[in-house]
């Protein structure tokens, strides 16, 4: 390499993840990665300007904070080039990577290196480096599911596999796969099961115990070493018991010595997200540690819990059920009957639990009737869904009609036609599978965006004038992709599969006077 190399202001990334440390046969150790790229700096003439680390952070999440530190120096002009070990510690999302490989960086105008792939953006020989990212892709993918496999097959031995113990139970110091009672708080279960058998409900009970002192299971995990909970300990919360807790301990059969595995598990490898599953899909073995409770009691319990559901004064499902929250407190909002006018007519919606309990840590009323805010999100989700759309929309009309413009020979015509009419198939099923709801948006606008970068590079390498009939052909096939595309998305029905899909919270702020009448704003937080 020449003397030039200098005037880089070189930046070295080394990226590590647990599931790279659990590999084997790829030494991807920080310190590895940093001496290979170091050498290679030396040996090449490179300067090194920073050095960008992230350890213990998924190749498929580009929400890293020392990849962050790094983007906002090139956005901030103090990088120029940027050298990984390989491909796959810049990321194993082929999208996402290609993006930054083949856009992001050409647009900031900002060399890439990856040394053992030999990949080297200054140059026009990295044909294969898409496949690299497919390949990362794949390996991610098949190394998610090893993963999932090898802990459902824990989960069928009754080991114990969870990130944290219930309350009154702690990890057996002698066997990390099993638990043993915690003497510390497990008379504290027993008083609540007691409790309720005796008449009390979960607010009664919530009360019952916050006046006693006796302090809440986030405190006491907090005080014994968990980090979990630690942004929401504060001396006022020392002694805050929720329905939610009460309502958790009652009707968590563990405490009756069965191991409950497999409570939730990720949609996809990538997103990361989890959902709760269903008890069928759950895995229970029985008698796998020493009960709390016994299971004559537990079942009692939940009995009188399925009789007090049927009796309840409201049959509407809670579809909303931890997403929406608070805005002033951030604490969960409660599913309830709310008094709508003085004469005692009541409605389904949702309280802030807090205020009704300690006005002092939440001042105003926030209240929401269930039907207002169905309408409201039903409303604003469509909305938002199509103006996402129609921004992919806008960016493939104007790539279509800037590859209209160009010149191509009569051979290059027919392998570019071939391939729009591919891309017309795919995008057709693309809608048509984002429409049943077998893709979710994400997905679906990275395609898009995939979609796209191709015809960017279609358009690149094109040279000659369009023959009228190529021209009429062309605008007949953007016409038919633009109808496609201009559908509207319309949900008709909101459920908990649509709301945990595209809405990651709802925050409810405090009722306000505004134009002869009450008001409140409603803040969605969306997952895209």
């Amino acid at each position: 390499m020449s003397s030039d190399n200098q005037r880089y202001k070189t930046a070295i990334y080394c990226r590590l993840s647990k599931d790279d440390e659990q590999s084997t046969g790829e030494s991807v150790s920080i310190e590895t990665q940093k001496m290979i790229l170091e050498h290679f700096c030396h040996t090449n003439g490179f300067t090194i300007s920073n050095v960008y680390v992230d350890d213990g952070f998924s190749g498929l999440n580009f929400n890293r904070p020392g990849f962050i530190d790094m983007i906002k120096d090139i956005e901030d002009g103090k990088i120029n080039l940027v050298i990984t070990k390989d491909l796959s510690r810049l990321g194993r999302d082929y999208i996402q990577t290609g993006y930054y490989t083949d856009i992001y960086f050409a647009q900031k105008e900002v060399r890439y290196i990856a040394v053992n792939d030999g990949i080297d953006t200054i140059s026009d020989n990295n044909d294969i480096a898409p496949f690299k990212n497919i390949l990362n892709d794949m390996y991610a993918k098949d190394l998610s599911r090893k993963v999932k496999t090898a802990r459902r097959q824990r989960a069928q031995k009754g080991y114990y596999i969870n990130s944290m113990t219930p309350y009154g139970y702690k990890v057996d110091p002698e066997n990390h796969n099993h638990l043993v009672i915690d003497d510390c708080v497990a008379e504290v279960v027993k008083e609540i099961f007691s409790l309720f058998l005796s008449g009390n409900n979960y607010s009664e009970i919530a009360r019952i115990l916050s006046r006693n002192k006796i302090i809440s299971p986030c405190v006491y995990k907090t005080k014994n070493g968990d980090t979990t909970f630690i942004r929401f300990v504060n001396p006022s919360s020392m002694y805050n018991w929720t329905d939610r807790t009460i309502k958790w301990i009652l009707t968590n059969q563990m405490y009756v010595g069965d191991m409950v595995n497999m409570k939730g598990e990720t949609i996809n490898y990538k997103t990361k997200k989890r959902v709760s599953l269903p008890k069928d899909k759950q895995i229970i073995v029985p008698d796998m540690h020493e009960p709390i409770i016994p299971r004559t009691i537990f079942e009692e319990v939940q009995e009188k819990i399925k009789k007090h559901q049927r009796n309840s004064a409201h049959k509407q499902e809670d579809i909303f059920k931890n997403i929406l929250f608070c805005e002033e407190c951030g604490t969960s909002m409660s599913f309830q009957n709310i008094k709508k006018n003085k004469n005692g007519k009541s409605e389904m919606g949702y309280v802030c639990r807090k205020h009704i309990t300690n006005s002092n840590e939440c001042i105003h009323n926030h209240n929401i009737y269930y039907n207002d805010l169905y309408d409201l999100v039903l409303n604003q989700l469509n909305k938002v869904l199509n103006e996402k759309k129609n921004e992919s929309l806008k960016h493939i009309h104007e790539l279509m009609y800037k590859y209209l413009q160009k010149d191509f020979s009569e051979e290059k015509k027919k392998i570019v036609s071939e391939e729009i009419s591919n891309q017309k198939k795919q995008l057709k099923l693309l809608h048509r599978d984002f429409t049943n709801g077998k893709i979710d948006f994400e997905h679906y606008t990275n395609i898009l965006n995939q979609y796209t970068i191709r015809q960017k590079e279609l358009t690149n390498a094109l040279t000659g004038d369009l023959d009228s009939a190529s021209l009429k052909r062309l605008d007949l096939l953007n016409l038919k992709i633009e109808n496609i595309l201009k559908k509207d998305i319309s949900i008709t029905i909101l459920d908990r599969t649509i709301l945990q899909k595209f809405i990651k919270k709802i925050e409810i702020g405090h009722k306000y006077f505004k134009n002869d009448e009450f008001t409140h704003d409603v803040i969605i937080t969306y997952n895209f």
